[in-house]
């Protein structure tokens, strides 16, 4: 009787292990799973940065700012500002030709690439970006990169102004 106790002693000391060892297994498994969604999930949250503008009718404007207050020195912040001539299942009837205006506080170094170009689009003395073409009757959209840089530490006050006159 004495064997088969020590015998089933043994059988459930292995099935406790192999338990112990499952459930350990289970809780790393849980946290490595919770890190990566956590990850996944800051590098989403720049999607925030991206502003979408349609253009539906000519002589129209439109305007926004974009705070920089919480930039460092010569820390830099990306935005997507995309131009579009659609609005839901509205679509320009006919093609249309826009400008981009951009005022910079004098703290601030803006760049603007248009549809994934290396062409910086913005010069000191030049803060127009003017003769944009948007077609008609099919959806169509300029996607511009902004990059703002922050020459010193930066004030409440400092932000850029993006205005879009068609």
């Amino acid at each position: 009787m004495k064997k088969n106790t020590k015998k089933k002693t043994k059988k459930l000391e292995k099935q406790d292990k192999m338990l112990l060892l499952t459930f350990i297994g289970l809780i790393a498994l849980v946290a490595v799973l919770g890190i990566v969604a956590l990850n996944l999930d800051n590098i989403y949250k720049d999607d925030s940065n991206d502003l979408t503008i349609p253009i539906l009718e000519e002589h129209s404007e439109s305007e926004l700012s974009v705070e920089a207050k919480d930039l460092a020195k010569d820390e830099s912040k990306e935005y997507i500002l995309v131009v579009t001539n659609y609005k839901e299942k509205e679509i320009l009837e006919k093609a249309i030709t826009y400008d981009l205006d951009i005022t910079p506080t004098e703290n601030l170094e803006i760049k603007v690439y248009k549809n994934n170009s290396s062409d910086n689009l913005i010069t000191e003395n030049d803060l127009l970006i003017e003769n944009n073409k948007l077609s008609s009757k099919k959806k169509t959209e300029d996607t511009y990169k902004i990059v703002i840089k922050a020459k010193s530490e930066t004030k409440e006050t400092d932000k850029i102004t993006i205005k879009i006159h068609s």
